[in-house]
């Protein structure tokens, strides 16, 4: 006996047996309690219908719209919800649930403003869908706000519109619009409505002069009689970013194409330009080297040279792949071509044979410009009319992704050349003496043709917000206080090692908290913050590898009053008649609850479900059974040797 339960304990046995369960047909109700029932006493009828329904001892099951689990009771105060995704909610329930539903019953206003269409989800279930309408399919007295229409970033100095989209209904008469900038009133527009129309559309261009997040406010006049005032009014935010180009130009020695070449880059208004003409291999005429990491373009007249630092160059190839930085190369005839050799990578051409030998050259546009660079074609094929140039006796082609724009009239060597993909973006002047442009006898101005050149390059070749490693963003700009707001932090896959993760700190002025974000994957993290105060939130991110700070990006949003669901003030049973109509269910709307349910006793009841299940349950013995055993065993043992027992 004792050597048959130790084998037991020892084998841990399990236990296996079918259970066999019976799931009676019910009938699933979908409560619409988001906040348009606020409106005109809706969810007073929701309400009703609930407690009247509930009272019955039928097989129903409660849901709302919101759908976590069933429900017992329903708080129809609206606080909670502010959209109705009904999509969401059908494909919860029946994700969730395991039960033997014979019909849905939906009670909405019908004012479904989130997610797509269920119909198809519907179908498949091969139940009807039913309905009740609650609320006026006439549209009442009301003025609303129904869009805005704006670039979440600006640039500052650049005007920025901001369209609107406004409704009316019952109002005859002007309305005026007002803009806000962080409380102050910046411009007030008039329009006029009336019966015939209900769209009306009007604009607003705002400005920040500097880098900043400012929150705008556009409020409608209240009108007499409205239905509700909670849509006449919305806010938002714009990010302004810093319109300046930070170039870099470092020359190989004083020139007069680099005197031509300051002239025209000093007429550029968002061009911060700096200058660095090499003296020595560690010296320059104007300023020590500044933070290359914050340079957007390097531009490279006559440089490298035999002197040139190599540290330098290296530098630069650097921060040109790990910032996506641009590149803008000028030849000239001391340039170093072993130097130049460790940029090639990132180069519009490459060097077949290098030459320092000096050649006078024509130069010609080739074909059609690309129109996205240069919009203003005959302001390259001008250069046909300028006067001659230099170039060396090195022969050069084209790299890989690269647009040849100017040839040479010798020879037809690439003299124009832009590079734009996935490893750098970059371009080069394979010419120089161009100084001489500005002299053209011809009376085109010829600095105005460089000056169109240059610049429309390098805005081409310099994407800024590509250079910015974090971007943290929220679904919208104004949340309730009983909402959860999601944010996303997005990296650029260009700085990705695997080892980064970002802290977030959200402040107002009686709140701050700091917390990590949570990783979804290698360029995503997410988190979620729950019922914050009312009041002005700034969220900023911070990207770390270790303890170095990579990058940081910064948004605003405001808890307050979110008007979502007060854009619609009309019930629509549109969507809820198309649901209906494809899964032969019935419209209710006009019973009561008792009504409701001896029609949804008439739908064909689907047989109940029996359902076999394999179930296994491993003993699991606790080892502390097996040591008071073996203990018992021996006691026994013992007490019979000491009384001499067989």
């Amino acid at each position: 006996m004792w050597v048959f339960l130790l084998l037991v304990l020892l084998a841990n046995p399990v236990i296996a047996y079918i259970s066999n369960t019976t799931q009676k047909p019910i009938h699933l109700i979908l409560f619409d309690i988001s906040a348009s029932n606020l409106i005109n006493s809706k969810s007073d009828i929701s309400k009703k219908l609930f407690d009247e329904i509930k009272s019955s001892d039928k097989s129903i099951k409660f849901f709302s719209v919101d759908v976590t689990e069933a429900r017992d009771s329903i708080y129809f105060s609206g606080i909670d919800n502010f959209k109705t995704n009904l999509s969401s909610a059908i494909d919860k329930v029946f994700t969730s649930e395991s039960e033997n539903y014979s019909s849905v019953t939906i009670i909405s206003d019908g004012i479904i403003n989130s997610g797509g269409n269920p119909v198809f989800t519907a179908k498949s279930l091969q139940i009807p869908f039913n309905y009740y309408l609650i609320g006026d399919t006439i549209q009442k007295n009301d003025v609303s706000l129904k869009n805005i229409f704006y670039n979440k970033t600006s640039y500052a100095g650049a005007l920025t519109p901001v369209k609107l989209e406004i409704f009316s209904s019952g109002y005859n008469g002007s309305l005026n619009i007002e803009i806000f900038e962080n409380d102050n009133i910046l411009e007030t527009k008039t329009i006029e409505v009336n019966d015939l129309n209900k769209t009306y559309f009007t604009e607003f261009k705002i400005t920040s002069p500097e880098e900043s997040i400012k929150k705008y406010k556009i409020a409608i006049s209240p009108q007499q009689d409205e239905i509700t005032l909670l849509n006449n009014s919305e806010t938002f935010y714009i990010k302004y970013l810093d319109n300046k180009f930070r170039l870099l130009v470092i020359s190989g020695s004083p020139s007069s194409d680099l005197a031509f070449l300051k002239s025209e880059l000093n007429k550029i208004n968002n061009f911060e330009t700096t200058y660095l003409t090499q003296k020595s291999s560690t010296e320059y005429y104007e300023k020590e080297l500044p933070d290359l990491s914050k340079i957007n373009c390097f531009l490279l007249l006559g440089f490298p040279t035999q002197i040139s630092n190599v540290n330098l160059i290296n530098d630069i190839n650097k921060y040109v792949k790990d910032n996506n930085a641009s590149l803008f190369f000028i030849t000239s005839r001391t340039i170093d071509y072993t130097k130049l050799s460790l940029l090639e990578n990132i180069l519009p051409f490459r060097t077949s044979i290098p030459s320092d030998i000096e050649e006078i050259t024509s130069v010609n546009s080739v074909g059609n410009p690309d129109t996205e660079i240069f919009s203003i074609p005959e302001f390259l094929s001008s250069v046909n009319a300028m006067p001659p140039v230099f170039k060396t006796g090195s022969l050069f082609t084209p790299a890989g992704n690269s647009q040849t724009f100017l040839i040479t009239g010798t020879g037809g060597q690439p003299a124009f050349l832009i590079k734009r993909d996935e490893i750098s973006n970059s371009a080069a002047l394979l010419f120089y003496g161009f100084y001489k442009w500005r002299l053209n006898p011809t009376g085109i101005d010829g600095g105005k043709i460089f000056n169109y050149i240059i610049s429309n390059t390098i805005f081409s070749i310099s994407d800024k917000e590509k250079q910015k490693k974090l971007l943290i963003s929220t679904e919208k700009p104004v949340y309730s206080k009983y909402e959860n707001i999601k944010i996303d932090a997005k990296i650029n896959i260009d700085f990705i090692s695997d080892g980064e993760f970002v802290n977030l700190n959200i402040k107002n002025e009686g709140y701050n908290e700091t917390i990590r974000m949570n990783k979804k994957s290698k360029d995503f993290f997410e988190s979620y913050l729950n019922s914050l105060p009312e009041g002005e939130y700034n969220i900023s991110g911070e990207l770390f590898n270790g303890s170095e700070l990579l990058d940081k990006d910064e948004i605003k949003i405001l808890i307050g009053e979110n008007n979502f669901e007060f854009k619609e003030t009309k019930s629509e049973d549109k969507f809820l008649k198309e649901l209906s109509d494809n899964t032969n269910g019935r419209n209710f709307t006009g019973m009561s609850g008792e009504e409701i349910i001896t029609e949804l006793l008439k739908i064909e009841t689907k047989p109940a479900e029996n359902f076999s299940q394999s179930l296994k349950n491993a003993l699991n013995i606790n080892p502390f059974y097996f040591i008071f055993l073996i203990l018992l065993m021996g006691t026994e043992w013992f007490l019979r040797k000491r009384n001499n027992l067989p």
